[in-house]
């Protein structure tokens, strides 16, 4: 090879040359299928793209396939790692997976990379780029001081890449230079928390008299939190009218919807329901979407609020508590104190985690009624009276507030006695549906083929 003009470009093509030869030779596909027009539905993994995830690759590369994020807990670090997640785009036997197959993996040579899917997958949809919205599977491990592996877990997500870095960058700063421009900044949706009001909302929340009700979650639009405030004051009237203490409700969370939720109930609480009207009519405008778009069921039901709702919330003024974000473990004592928790998303969920949760706590909770919560409060209701079961849940409709308020209206209604034994009832079903020795359980009839020891959707 002759490098006739001292730059290198026609010893870089003759390599290519050579290269694309070579993997010939080896069997590699050069020409791959097409990648669908459209991409195929994907709704389903939890929404973990507030979370500061961050990459390190070439400053080049366009293929990021993998994404992490660490945080430390007294005692351990939890480390998540999130791989690009393909398989929207090649389900099996498709051309593309054949494909894909076929290759095995992406080939890297000096003279170019050998992609073992198309470039539009690799490089463009499925690549975990910054400042995109991006469908991974995460894979989450706890690790002990000492090096150990305490816990691990595998789930679908949705990710996004804040923090792009190299490894030069990388290398410099871990040599004691600059910190990567990427890592200056402050997280978007304000992920680092503010001490005092969380230690002021838990407070609050541990020496009230009166019941105890606690959302634990992101405040996105979509996690429907705006439902449960506006339910709120009914709620607080309801207690109030049989002669009990008010209760407070416990927001743990963040997300890019909180200073509106926040705006909601600062309107709500003072009575003014043209402003909280104005806050729901804006929506999703409030999140940072360009187009808007407003909260339906809450816009309609404040345009005909029950009668005397303006005093109901003047009634239930300072009873919201907002903790922003707790760690696993604080959010681990605060449920078992609770009366009730709720899960109000519009959107669907995998699975009605936080909801599981509570009951293996003994607290009752509200969900809505579809996508995986509805599987969680059919399987746990099955554990209770037929009348008490159905107020596990409400229908995300028209009347979906009135309902949310109903049904928790009937928890922190129950006697003491009848409260133990709806306690005890759902921790038992919890554990013997959700727990670890029940889900081995569940897989090991799985793998052996004993359907019949499977639970029934």
């Amino acid at each position: 090879m002759i490098d006739r003009d001292s730059n290198g470009i026609e010893d870089r093509v003759d390599l290519h040359r050579i290269a694309v030869a070579a993997m010939t030779a080896r069997g590699l596909l050069h020409e791959l299928p097409a990648v669908p027009p459209a991409e195929p539905a994907a709704t389903d993994g939890r929404d973990l793209t507030d979370l500061p995830w961050n990459s390190i690759d070439n400053a080049s590369s366009r293929d990021l396939d993998q994404v992490e994020y660490a945080e430390r807990h007294e005692g351990f670090t939890r480390v998540l790692v999130g791989i690009a997640e393909v398989s929207v785009f090649t389900p099996p036997g498709s051309a593309l997976d054949l494909a894909a197959a076929h290759n095995a993996a992406t080939v890297y040579t000096a003279a170019g990379v050998f992609p073992m899917i198309p470039r539009a997958l690799s490089e463009g949809r499925t690549s975990l780029l910054d400042g995109e919205a991006r469908r991974a599977m995460v894979t989450a491990l706890d690790i002990a001081d000492d090096g150990a592996v305490l816990r691990s877990e595998h789930y679908p997500a949705w990710v996004f890449n804040r923090g792009r870095m190299d490894y030069p960058s990388v290398s410099a700063w871990l040599a004691g230079g600059e910190v990567p421009d990427c890592l200056r900044d402050p997280v978007p949706g304000d992920f680092g928390r503010d001490d005092e009001a969380a230690l002021s909302a838990l407070k609050g929340f541990a020496v009230t008299e009166g019941s105890r009700v606690v959302y634990v979650g992101k405040l996105l639009v979509n996690k429907g939190v705006d439902l449960l405030l506006a339910a709120w004051p009914i709620v607080v009237d309801g207690l109030v009218a049989d002669g009990r203490p008010i209760p407070r409700l416990l927001v743990v969370g963040f997300g890019s919807f909180e200073e509106g939720l926040q705006d909601l109930w600062s309107s709500i609480q003072s009575g003014d329901l043209d402003s909280a009207s104005r806050t729901a009519q804006r929506g999703r405008e409030l999140e940072g979407e360009q187009s808007g778009g407003k909260l339906r069921i809450l816009s309609d039901f404040l345009r005909n609020p029950p009668e005397g709702y303006a005093e109901m919330g003047r009634v239930a003024a300072n009873s919201v508590l907002w903790a922003g974000r707790l760690d696993h473990d604080e959010v681990a004592e605060v449920l078992p104190v609770s009366d009730a928790l709720v899960m109000p998303s519009t959107f669907p969920e995998a699975f009605g985690m936080v909801a599981a949760e509570a009951a293996a706590c003994g607290v009752p909770f509200v969900s809505a009624d579809h996508s995986g919560m509805l599987e969680v409060s059919k399987r746990l209701g099955e554990a209770l009276d037929p009348e008490a079961a159905p107020f596990l849940s409400f229908s995300v409709e028209s009347d979906a507030i009135e309902q949310l308020a109903d049904c928790l209206l009937h928890w922190l209604r129950m006697e003491p006695a009848e409260q133990a034994w709806i306690s005890e009832r759902l921790a038992s079903a919890a554990s013997d549906s959700y727990s670890w020795p029940a889900m081995a359980a569940a897989l090991v009839a799985a793998a052996s083929g004993d359907l019949d020891k499977l639970p029934h959707p």
